[in-house]
């Protein structure tokens, strides 16, 4: 019923597309941009690189919090039109250049600003895509092996000196457990994809991404993600974290990784 009627408002009205946005919630290193790659062949839609347009409107609404002396996560009307006016002034303006009906974004890291941005758009469709956790470590540890210094994980390190492996690991469980709320809140809006079925269950999976996000089916898929995992750099491929030394992981954060990785039907953690 909710898909229903939010197609009905894109295909009868494409001014309207506006309002309904598909945004990528994701981690660090999840395979979003193979994901991008595949659902940028449907050319109504654009997708904003470099731009985080939920941290936008997160941070355009915490400004209104403090300036009416209002509670988060409470929020007037009045912050509300004027935050997603100010946003669709912006996007109208690029949507009109490219030629494009609808846009779409992904927020890397930052899935506290889909919550906000998710009661300004009440149309938007969300993917929450998923990595497996030490082939996350692994991945960004093969572009810093010296540390984790001006990787953007600097607060995370900071708790781990010299433990890169740890740090990283919380990483992963404090951003995938907000993940897993706003998905939970938003089950009606949200679609759960794993990075290795997108690699593995290729076909199947982008007809469910396209599906959900009301996009044109039956479009060639791209050549650069085919279905031979020899073709993906070694950072990329499934299991390239079988080598993370999970040992270097406290105790207590093991415990939660491996709750959150069975959440979502990954195997636990082995020591």
């Amino acid at each position: 019923m909710c898909r229903a009627g939010w197609r009905k408002v894109v295909n009868e009205n494409g001014e309207a597309g506006i309002d309904a946005p598909i945004i990528i919630v994701s981690h660090a290193r999840s395979g979003v941009a193979y994901l991008l790659d595949e659902l940028s062949h449907d050319t109504s839609v654009t997708w904003l690189e470099g731009v985080n347009v939920p941290r936008l409107s997160a941070e355009l609404i915490q400004t209104w919090q403090h300036l009416e002396s209002s509670n988060p996560p409470d929020f007037s009307t009045l912050a509300a039109s004027a935050t997603k006016s100010t946003i669709n002034i912006m996007l109208t303006t690029h949507l009109a250049r490219v030629g494009a009906k609808r846009w779409g974004c992904a927020v890397i890291g930052t899935p506290k600003a889909a919550e906000v941005f998710a009661r300004l758009y009440p149309q938007a469709t969300f993917i929450c895509m998923y990595r497996d956790c030490v082939d996350m470590i692994y991945s960004i540890l093969a572009d810093s092996p010296w540390g984790l210094s001006d990787s953007g994980f600097e607060a995370f390190a900071a708790a781990y000196p010299g433990n890169s492996v740890a740090a990283l690991a919380d990483y992963w469980a404090a951003t995938v457990s907000q993940m897993l709320q706003f998905e939970h809140r938003h089950r009606l809006r949200s679609l759960r994809l794993r990075y290795e079925e997108l690699i593995g269950q290729r076909s199947a999976t982008l007809k469910a991404a396209r599906f959900h996000a009301g996009l044109s089916e039956g479009l060639a898929l791209s050549r650069n993600i085919g279905g031979e995992l020899n073709l993906l750099p070694p950072h990329m491929t499934v299991g390239c974290g079988s080598v993370v030394p999970v040992a270097s992981i406290p105790d207590h954060m093991f415990r939660r990784i491996d709750e959150l990785l069975v959440e979502l039907d990954y195997s636990g953690l082995v020591r």
